[in-house]
């Protein structure tokens, strides 16, 4: 029984691309469909799906024309997961198989640029480390990557935040080179001095986190204005709905019971 409806869920999957096609001239009310929260094929787009399977594979319209008729409700679950599942996996900006080799290249090529922009040195060590030892330099890439990666972020969306989180990396290495010089000291004077040098430091990096945190909270105000006007928006929506009620009702009615196809003239 699973091998037989795994088979089925294949042929639903296809003439779900099938009647994807079919529909592209289709499109009016489709936003209405999205207000009315229901996704489900009705029996006339059934049939017509149904249709069009027929015409290139008889023989699996005729098994679909089965379970249809045996199980609709089964069917009709069948054929909303697949179209749920096709439109997540081509959800506009998401990367298709083929596609996120290509992707993880152009990010890496993205990074060893901002690398040698910013930190020339090191960009020229893990270039070459390339020839010599390919697997280390995979590995320094990576690790580069997670280093440097909220820096590149930033920088695409809050210059002024980048320069702050690249100032913080230089102050935690000095600090880090600061600390190993401490332990390592065994004439007092040079500890102390070690350490007025280490609280510098540290008094910077303080400041820099309050910085950064201020930037956060500049970020978070701007984003809260920015939704305060979308619910605005929502609510004027909504109250233009409330007073379209008889009209959408009505014409929903229409479209439930209509045998006519609806052409978009766009």
């Amino acid at each position: 029984m699973k091998t037989y409806y795994g088979k089925i869920l294949v042929l639903v999957m296809a003439a779900v691309i099938i009647l994807t096609v079919s529909q592209s001239g289709f499109a009016k009310g489709r936003g209405d469909k999205k207000m009315w929260g229901e996704d489900e094929p009705n029996m006339k787009t059934m049939k017509r799906m149904l249709d069009k399977m027929a015409e290139t594979d008889p023989n699996a319209a005729t098994q679909m024309q089965k379970l249809c008729d045996e199980n609709p409700e089964k069917f009709r679950k069948m054929y909303t997961f697949t179209k749920k599942s096709r439109e997540k996996r081509d959800a506009p900006g998401r990367p298709r198989r083929d596609s996120r080799h290509n992707f993880m290249n152009e990010r890496q090529s993205e990074y060893i640029e901002w690398l040698t922009t910013n930190y020339p040195q090191k960009a020229k060590e893990l270039a070459e480390l390339k020839e010599k030892e390919p697997k280390l330099y995979m590995r320094k890439l990576m690790f580069g990557c997670k280093k440097y990666g909220k820096i590149l972020e930033a920088e695409r969306e809050n210059p002024k935040l980048a320069k702050v989180l690249k100032e913080d990396l230089t102050l935690k290495e000095n600090r880090g080179a600061v600390l190993e010089k401490i332990k390592a000291a065994t004439d007092e004077k040079e500890k102390a001095k070690l350490t007025a040098e280490l609280e510098t430091i540290v008094s910077d990096r303080f400041d820099l986190i309050v910085k950064r945190k201020q930037i956060a909270y500049e970020t978070m105000s701007k984003r809260l204005e920015e939704l305060k006007e979308q619910v605005r928006d929502s609510e004027d929506k909504i109250d233009s709905w409330k007073k379209l009620k008889s009209g959408k009702v009505k014409e929903r009615i229409e479209q439930l019971t209509s045998e006519t196809e609806n052409f978009s003239w766009r």
